[in-house]
């Protein structure tokens, strides 16, 4: 006599289960890979990063007039910190900033650079951005330095 005849389960082992009745295959509809998941979250994190321009050459998204900022506007902005906004309100308290060379004379901390650098970011004195530093014009300047060896 014949063993009874077993039923087919190659199909059940074709798609082994994950969880009691789903397959492999219903388990991942849906869902990203982990590997591909984080690939996609660094991807985005670098264009984010990369497609954004850096404060030395964003436009100002608002100017920012010295004589009227409020100690937490110039808190704001990259390259003045509290001691410095201090140092700059103390100074404008006594007398309001006529130019950025007046600043730079009267608060020690803002050079050429940390001007450049905030005139960048919208600050504004008298309504004025920063021009750069000015040059000396007169007779010592208009004479050419003597070349060595020269009569």
């Amino acid at each position: 006599m014949r063993p009874p005849a077993r039923p087919d389960r190659s199909a059940h082992k074709a798609t082994p289960p994950c969880w009691p009745g789903r397959s492999l295959r219903r388990r991942a509809e849906g869902r990203l890979q982990p590997g591909l998941r984080m690939a996609l979250l660094m991807a985005s994190w670098w264009l984010a990063l990369a497609g954004t321009p850096s404060a030395s050459h964003a436009a100002p998204a608002q100017l920012l007039e010295l004589a009227t900022a409020r100690e937490m506007d110039l808190d704001g902005l990259a390259g003045l910190g509290p001691a410095l906004t201090r140092r700059v309100l103390t100074e404008r308290e006594r007398a309001p900033f006529a130019d950025w060379a007046d600043l730079q004379r009267r608060v020690p901390g803002i050079g050429p650079a940390r001007a450049a650098q905030l005139s960048a970011q919208g600050l504004r004195i008298q309504g004025q951005a920063w021009q750069g530093p000015r040059t000396a014009r007169g007779p010592a300047a208009a004479k050419p330095h003597p070349t060595p060896g020269a009569p």
